[in-house]
């Protein structure tokens, strides 16, 4: 057979040729030598013979009877594959599958939890692999035996709607938001009207600014639902997802939701005692489709404002409210809403969006040494492993005594925090070992006193560097007088109205482009920054 095909049809129209009977020749043996490619599609020829699954753990498991020879044959057949072969298949089946799995286990202990799926989307975790092999990223917990009862129960009632749920077509994002409002709402409980879910969606599509560009132009612009506008608003909004989720404009074989008396229902109403845990598993689905959905946006606008950008880099989490104090414990409550993500070069090494991230120092008390941190720096943090930032009191606490002691002696500047308080606060300093093998935080202003590390006093994360404020801001979007502070230069609208800037104050030559150069916008024109 040297034909090639991805066809199981094809391929089995191919084998019958030879199976055919034969008067003439009284054939009673039907030899196949069949040439395969290094493709994973050569996969479907034993998924058509053998009746095997599509996932990677089916095809595993067809690897492993195969070299076993406990493959089930009707009488008189054999088959016999090539030992490079079966390598071969193992060698395809084996890699996305354990890579994906070795991110999980990796990011699930750095969490000391179960990841959901947009922190295993956002660290690089490949959900299309997850359900090649599983079928669904809720299955895929199952295995790893990390769904509790009820989500098991959920799953288990479910599983149709939150497959659809975890790969239905996305044009727009209207669907997610629906649903997002849905669960806002509690619909699981008490079914809104669809007046009441296409109101509740504008507010929910007020959050997402980055989706505002999914909205005809009439709604773009509003920020608050006028009246006049409201009866239109619900008749798009019930044209648009209520009508996909219901049945109408998708590919579902069955719609999950229904409308009866301007009411829109959830067809599976869920017991009272999975409610709860249903709505849950479904923000979850929510939140990754948005990131997906929301990284595809921005890769759309990268992509047709900037011709390349070289490889891909990791972004790590920068939070843009949180303020790192330098000298006291200092509060600083911050919200997963200001989280941003952002690449930084290969200088700064190899980062793991689940390790490592970006906060803003408060103070000078650490303005010395060979590293001196000042007020406003960019700081780059590496998060601790567990057995030092859980364990800050103690030796005997855990289960090695001299463990605590040599993690903490490889350290120099960490990030401390003292839970023995309601609220989060932080604390940057030096660590050091004192007389009687007490360690203690230690400041390089004079002026502040060591602080003894005590079992309230928790190990966050290690200092790994500043990073230049610059190389925050590299690929990213800017208001024209927003550019000049990031050189630490004034607005000179003389100036900066050029293109090209060279200011004598810095070695910096930078290139002003603008994006949007449509009637009223001229004067307001944003501008990317290329720096050299």
């Amino acid at each position: 057979m040297l034909r090639p095909t991805e066809s199981k049809i094809i391929f089995l129209q191919q084998l019958g040729r030879g199976l055919r009977n034969s008067p003439d020749t009284h054939k009673e043996k039907l030899v196949v030598l069949d040439f395969i490619g290094n493709h994973v599609s050569f996969f479907k020829k034993p998924e058509a013979l053998f009746k095997v699954g599509v996932t990677a753990k089916d095809r595993k498991a067809f690897i492993d009877s195969i070299r076993e020879d406990t493959l089930d044959l009707p009488p008189g057949c054999f088959v016999n594959y090539d030992l490079e072969s079966i390598d071969f298949m193992a060698k395809l089946v084996g890699s996305n599958s354990d890579k994906q799995l070795e991110i999980y286990q990796n990011l699930k202990i750095s969490l000391d939890r179960r990841p959901s799926l947009a922190e295993f989307y956002r660290v690089g975790g490949s959900a299309e692999t997850i359900r090649n092999n599983y079928g669904q990223w809720f299955a895929f917990l199952k295995d790893e035996n990390d769904l509790q009862e009820k989500e098991i129960d959920s799953f288990s009632s479910y599983e149709s709607f939150l497959r659809d749920l975890e790969t239905t077509n996305l044009n727009k994002s209207f669907k997610l938001v629906l649903l997002e409002t849905f669960i806002e709402l509690d619909g699981f409980v008490t079914p809104p009207t669809t007046e009441e879910l296409a109101t509740k969606s504008f507010e929910v599509l007020q959050r997402r600014r980055i989706l505002q560009a999914d909205l005809p132009d009439e709604y773009r612009s509003v920020a608050d639902m006028p009246a006049s506008l409201l009866q239109s608003w619900h008749k798009y909004w019930i044209r648009n997802p209520i009508n996909a989720w219901i049945g109408g404009n998708t590919s579902a074989t069955v719609p999950h939701f229904q409308v009866i008396d301007s009411v829109f229902f959830f067809k599976q109403t869920p017991s009272e005692l999975l409610t709860d845990t249903l709505a849950l598993m479904v923000q979850e689905l929510i939140d990754f489709r948005f990131r997906q959905y929301e990284s595809r946006l921005e890769q759309q606008t990268s992509a047709a404002l900037v011709p390349t950008l070289g490889k891909t880099a990791i972004e790590i989490p920068f939070f843009t409210d949180l303020k790192v104090a330098c000298g006291h414990f200092r509060e600083s409550p911050h919200e997963s809403s200001n989280i941003q993500y952002r690449p930084l070069p290969m200088k700064y090494g190899s980062l793991d969006p689940a390790t490592h991230f970006i906060a803003q120092a408060s103070g000078n008390s650490m303005d010395g040494g060979d590293r001196p941190i000042r007020d406003g720096d960019f700081l780059l943090f590496e998060i601790l492993p567990t057995n030092i930032s859980k364990q800050a009191g103690p030796a005997t606490e855990i289960s090695e005594p001299n463990q605590k002691e040599v993690l903490l002696s490889d350290l120099t500047t960490v990030v401390a925090e003292d839970r023995s308080h309601l609220g989060h606060q932080f604390l940057v300093r030096d660590v050091k070992k004192g007389q009687g093998g007490q360690f203690t935080l230690v400041a390089r202003g004079p002026s502040y006193p060591e602080i003894q590390l005590t079992p309230e006093i928790a190990l966050i994360a290690s200092f790994k560097g500043i990073v230049a404020p610059l190389e925050l801001h590299l690929h990213q979007v800017f208001m024209r007088a927003d550019i000049p502070p990031l050189f630490g230069l004034e607005f000179n609208k003389s100036i900066w109205e050029t293109g090209h800037v060279c200011s004598k104050d810095i070695n910096d030559q930078i290139l002003l482009v603008t994006l949007n150069k449509q009637g009223k916008n001229r004067k307001r024109a944003i501008s990317r920054l290329l720096h050299r």
